[in-house]
This record gives structure tokens, sequence and C-alpha cells, in this order.
């Protein structure tokens, strides 16, 4: 089966020079490197004094050898021939067995060479038997006369030969540098005429691309303008659309818990919340839209409780379901952490999206929304028995303005939920069977902050500030905890006071206030007889000073938190602390 591939986008005629002109600079560069390389490579050889040697030793080996054959004929002494016979040898060996041969002769001079080492190696082995005797005989030294007589024109020849060789080779590494150097040279200005010819290709390309750049920037600037201008309507008009709405999900559901309204009441009452809840859910897409095209989609992540959140969305969402005689179930496994840190506002509107759209698509039965956690991750399925969707709706029905076959809805949906999880970080499947139902299921990163302490179903919770405000703060941060008894204390001397009483956990002590500061106060908790010197104490201080942190430590604080208060930073410290008292570990504190 053939496949359409992909059209490949056509090059302009600027952009065929373009790749022309700079494969022949590529070209022109690779040349002048190769022939650079071999210039250098013949001007080191003619500069390297060990290639042309070969003359200077066969110079030397026939000065040495004319000395001896000149102390043969005069007679001299014995020890004087055998040191004369001693550098005669060791020029020969210098040349034999060293690169100086190593010459380029023609074949017959070559062979001429061999031979004449032949011949002296012959010669050597003869002479050092007798010429290092005290009292060489003479018959000996004429002999050694002859030899070196028949020697010396194979010599000559030979060193003549090695002279006219080494003139050749200097005469041909010369006439290949002067080669190399004129290629060089036109390489050079070729080289520079399509450099010129290119950098005024690059420069009206250039001209031509910033007039272009220039237009589009303009018009990416007014698409710009009319983004923003589009987002700040759809902020404005989603704020506007949810004030009222507020009021009448407020008061709808204040009149559906009035139990002396009539029946047709409650029933109209049921519509109009459900409505409004619709509509409110599509303000929130619309507007989640509009970020997303404008590039402001980010996550905000928070800690909160996952069960609570759901739980809160059922209380919702169960009018829509009753109004179509629908069973809305929420399926809370028991793995589920009491804390975890994930954008809430983000994954409200993730599951109401998938639930409406369960909802909405379900003639009868239930939604069963269930909610586990497993490996730091949110494990959500939402299951219903409605219609179902086919393996082709389900590959559209992330698309925009794709309903999933339906009748109605402005399939907006579950393209924004998709949006929405893909930010999250997690991800989003489909199941399901034409009239059997559909199940969605989504997996989003949300790290567990605090389990439920074991066998601790209640916290004593003693905040103490100076201000009222702080005190608020502190226990709106730690809201989600249900099973918190919450005590405040104004000054220092009233939380020793309620520390001694006993039924404290967890002290959390501002450190700067009138009278008793919070240092003070710690250390006299610890000074307190029984377990209340043990109870756990995190310092808080609006200065960002290192010696506040080492001086709260010292008096016995077990951690140290700076205002403005991270709240995920906060639940985790004393998640910690909990969690290591309840397991029995020992305080690093040792306390009077």
């Amino acid at each position: 089966m053939m496949t359409r591939g992909r059209a490949l986008p056509k090059i302009s005629s600027h952009g065929v020079l373009l790749i022309a002109l700079i494969s022949a600079l590529v070209l022109l560069y690779l040349g002048i490197g190769k022939v650079q390389n071999d210039q250098e490579t013949v001007m080191s050889e003619q500069s390297n004094p060990s290639a042309d040697n070969a003359p200077w030793t066969y110079y030397q080996l026939s000065v040495e050898f004319e000395r001896l054959r000149r102390s043969l004929l005069e007679g001299v002494p014995a020890s004087l021939l055998a040191t004369q016979w001693e550098l005669f040898v060791s020029r020969y060996l210098i040349l034999r067995d060293g690169r100086d041969s190593l010459v380029l002769v023609a074949q017959g001079e070559a062979a001429q060479q061999q031979q004449l080492f032949a011949d002296l190696d012959v010669l050597v082995s003869w002479t050092d038997g007798w010429i290092k005797d005290a009292t060489p005989d003479d018959a000996r030294r004429r002999q050694l006369i002859h030899r070196l007589a028949a020697l010396e024109p194979v010599l000559t020849d030979q060193s003549l030969a090695v002279n006219r060789a080494t003139g050749a080779a200097i005469s041909a590494r010369k006439d290949m540098v002067r080669h190399y150097s004129q290629m060089n040279r036109w390489m050079t200005h070729a080289q520079a005429c399509i450099m010129a010819i290119f950098v005024l290709t690059v420069w009206w390309v250039i001209r031509r691309d910033t007039l272009r750049s220039n237009d589009l920037e303009q018009a990416r600037q007014r698409a710009e303008s009319a983004a923003q201008t589009k987002t700040r309507f759809l902020a404005n008009m989603s704020h506007e659309l949810r004030s009222p709405l507020n009021a009448i999900l407020g008061l709808g559901q204040n009149l559906l818990s009035d139990r002396s309204a009539s029946k047709s009441a409650q029933e109209a009452t049921a519509v109009i919340v459900a409505s409004a809840q619709e509509l409110l859910a599509l303000i929130n897409d619309l507007l989640t839209l509009a970020q997303s095209e404008a590039g402001k989609l980010v996550c905000h992540n928070t800690a909160f409780s996952p069960a609570h959140l759901a739980e809160s969305l059922k209380d919702e969402l169960e009018i829509l379901a009753s109004e179509k005689g629908l069973n809305l179930y929420l399926d809370l496994r028991d793995d589920l952490p009491a804390l975890v840190e994930a954008d809430r506002t983000k994954l409200r509107q993730i599951l109401i999206n998938v639930i409406s759209n369960a909802i909405k698509f379900t003639r009868r039965g239930h939604v069963t929304v269930t909610l586990a956690y497993e490996g730091d991750e949110l494990q959500m399925t939402v299951l219903d028995t409605g219609c179902g969707m086919t393996h082709e709706q389900m590959r559209s029905a992330f698309s925009r303005f794709s309903a999933g076959g339906a009748q109605r809805g402005t399939g907006l949906g579950l393209e924004i939920t998709k949006q929405l999880v893909e930010v999250m970080g997690g991800e989003i499947k489909l199941a399901g069977e034409i009239d059997v139902g559909t199940k969605v299921s989504i997996r989003l990163p949300a790290p567990a902050i605090a389990r439920v302490v074991p066998d601790q179903s209640r916290i004593g919770m003693l905040i103490v500030d100076d201000m009222s405000m702080n005190r608020m703060v502190v226990r709106s941060l730690l809201s989600a905890w249900r099973q918190i008894q919450w005590y405040e204390a104004s000054t220092g001397i009233e939380a020793v006071d309620r520390v001694r009483q006993g039924g404290i956990d967890v002290v959390l002590m501002d450190v700067h206030m009138e009278g008793m500061d919070g240092l003070t106060a710690t250390a006299a908790i610890r000074a307190l007889p029984g377990p209340e010197a043990r109870t756990l104490i995190i310092g808080l201080t609006a200065a960002d000073n290192p010696d506040w942190e080492s001086q709260g430590l010292a008096a016995g604080m077990d951690d140290f938190l700076v205002k403005p208060i991270n709240e995920v930073d906060l639940q985790r410290r004393i998640h910690q602390a909990l969690s290591a008292k309840a397991k029995g570990e020992e305080s690093n504190h040792v306390y009077a």
C-alpha cells in the first residue's frame, strides 16, 4: 500500500545559488588545504638536513679512505694506523647502517652501491683481524694498499652518483614547491572572487529577508494585539458572567435544599442549576482556550486533598446526573494520599469536563469516578454506561469542535482537557464500545505531600503569633488536614501554659513577639517536665536572617521557616516531623 509522502519544501533560485557558492567555497578550502599540506611536506623534506646527508656521509668516508691510504703509504706506527682504521670503519658503518644510504639513484647505481658495501664488508672483516696488532707485517700492509686502490674508483663513482641523485631530488622538490605555490595563488584568487560573490548574494538576501521580516513583525504584532484583545475580552466577559452565575448557583442550591418547595419548583430549580453549571464549564473552557492560544497556559502547583476535591465535584455534578436519572458513584482508593502537589484549578476543570461529558452522553445507568495513586501519580478513570464511541470517533475526539458523534455540544471540552493534561505533564486515553460505554483514563504527576500519620487520627496544633491575621493565614494553609485540633496563643507565656496542659503535638512558634519571644518560649517548653518537653516546635519568622535560624535551633526548635510561608513547604515539614515522631525516631536535640 503506497502512502503519500510529505512534500519537500521548494528552494528558491537564490537558495540554490547560495548552496552552490557555499559548496564551491568548501571545495576550494579543501583544495587549498590539500595543496598547503603537500607544500609543507615538501618544504619540510627540503629543510630537513637528514634527508640529504648521503653526499656528506660519502664525502667523509672518502676523506677517511684517503687518510687511511696515505697512512699506509707513509708507514705510520701501528697504534696510529689502528686509530685511522677505526675512523674509516665508523664512517663506513654510519653510511651502511643509517638512512643516508637510502638515496634515489638509478637501478644500476643502486646495485653498484650494494656491491661497494659488500666489498667493504669483506675488507673490514679481513683487516680487523690484524690491523690492531702491535707489529703488523709489511706484506699485509701492502695487500691492504692494493685492496684500497682497487676500491678507490668504485667509491669515487658512487659518491658522484649520490651527488647527482641528491641534486636531482632537491631540484625536483624546488620545482614542486613552485608548482604548489602557483596553484595556491590561483586557488586563493578564485576563493576571493567566490567569496565576494557570496558576500554580495548574502547581503542581497539579508536585505530582502529584512524587509520581509519587518512586514511579518508588523503582522505578528497586529495578530498578538488582536489575540490579547480577545483574551482580555474573554477574561472580562468570564468575570462578568461568573458573578451572576455564582449567584444563580448559590441561590439554586439553597432552593434545592429547601424541603418546603413543591416538586415542580424543585425540578425547575434542578434544571436551572444544571444549566448554570454547564454554562460555567463552557466559560472556563473558553478562557482556557484563550490562554492556550496566547501561550499563557502554565501550572501553579499547590498542596490539596484529591479526595476532598473529588467529593466536592460529586456534590456539584450529582444534580446533573439526577436530572437525567443517572447514578454518580465516587470510588476513592485506600492508597490515595491526604495531600498532593499539583495544579488544583486545572485538575478540577479536567474532572468537570470529563464527568460532565460522561453524564451528557449517558441516557441510563451510571457514571463511576475512580481516584487511585501509584508511583507519585494520580490515576483517574471515568467510566460511563452511555452510547460509547467508535474507533474513528475516539481518534478525532481530541480535535477542536469534535463532539464525539453527539448531536449537541461545542466540541471544546475534550480538546481543552487534553491540553490541560499535557500542560500538567500527564496523559489521557479513551477506550470504549458502541452501546456499552466509554472509559476515560487520566494519569497526572502529583507528588504526595502528606499521608495520614499512622495511629494518629488527631493532631493537636498550637499556633503562636501576636497577630491574629498571621494565625488565620497559617490555619488556612493547613485547612486540608481535617484531623487537626486547633489551638491558638498570642504570647509566649500563653504558649508555654497551653503546652504544659498537654494534648499539643506541634507548635508553630513565631519568633518575634512582645514580652516573651519565641526563642524564650521554646526554651521554657523544653524545660517542662514529662513528654510535653518533647513537643515538636517549628519556628516562624519574617526576618530572612541565618542567625535567627541558628538561634532557634539552638533554643530547641525542631525546624525553622521564613515568612511568607510556602503552603507545600509548611505541610511537608510538619508531615516529616510527625512521621518521624510516629516511627519513634529520637530527636537530635538534648533537652534539659
